[in-house]
């Protein structure tokens, strides 16, 4: 489900059916999506979870600088427009490593 800003974006920048816009227009700024619960999704997730009643899609926003800014579905990295370019994910922890409880 979208919610009326997301589908104005829709609307605006023209998005064919089967996706969300990627970028921002003009400008071409990498935009994520964020759910009810604040969770960030890349613009193919957000698509993908359209039709869930329980995940829905309430606004998006532009990567100004967060090299670190993550889908929470996918993991993939989502592109920042002004974070530095040779910033390195290969020593990144894992989410799940982070997020464990050290049972020692």
């Amino acid at each position: 489900m979208f919610a009326p800003k997301i589908q104005k974006l829709i609307k605006d920048q023209l998005a064919a059916d089967d996706h969300l816009p990627a970028y921002a227009w003009p400008g071409g700024y990498p935009i994520f999506y964020m759910d009810a619960e604040t969770n960030v999704l890349c613009p193919k997730c957000a698509w993908k979870d359209k039709d869930d009643e329980y995940r829905i899609i309430t606004d998006y926003e532009i990567n100004w600088e967060d090299p670190d800014l993550f889908c929470e579905e996918c993991n993939e990295v989502i592109e920042s427009a002004y974070a530095d370019d040779n910033y390195a994910h290969d020593n990144r922890t894992e989410w799940n490593d982070m997020h464990m409880a050290d049972d020692d």
